[in-house]
């Protein structure tokens, strides 16, 4: 069986990840951030072939002050320490994975065009 989802880039990335949100314990805020940080991640690998500039420009302090503005509440910003927090946890959660002293995104995260799944079942009788 195939399924064919279309839609925009953001609208693709929500729901790939989305997929993985019930196996990482992703609150929906947790989800909004790392599709912001997914986003990004895809922008930049369209012109930063090194994984470790790719990483240091991902959560640069200009890309988190854009992703405090996007995930403002009542036009208020979230608070650095806010984003530090929710940061921390991705972290904990395995989203954000350490590289050359920065975060970047587990590379099972990173959207994919084509996923395919693979289902075993175990006949208990």
């Amino acid at each position: 069986m195939q399924v064919n989802l279309s839609g925009d880039q953001e609208t693709w990335v929500t729901n790939y990840l989305t997929i993985w949100q019930g196996f990482l314990g992703l609150t929906e805020r947790e989800l909004e951030l790392t599709t912001l940080i997914a986003l990004r991640y895809l922008e930049l690998q369209s012109s930063v072939t090194d994984e470790a500039l790719l990483a240091e420009l991902l959560l640069s302090s200009t890309a988190k002050q854009h992703i405090r503005q996007a995930l403002a509440v009542d036009g208020q910003p979230m608070s650095a320490n806010n984003l530090q927090n929710y940061l921390a946890s991705l972290r904990d959660k395995g989203v954000l994975v350490p590289l050359n002293g920065k975060l970047t995104l587990y590379a099972r995260l990173i959207p994919q065009q084509t996923i395919t799944f693979n289902f075993t079942v175990a006949d208990n009788g």
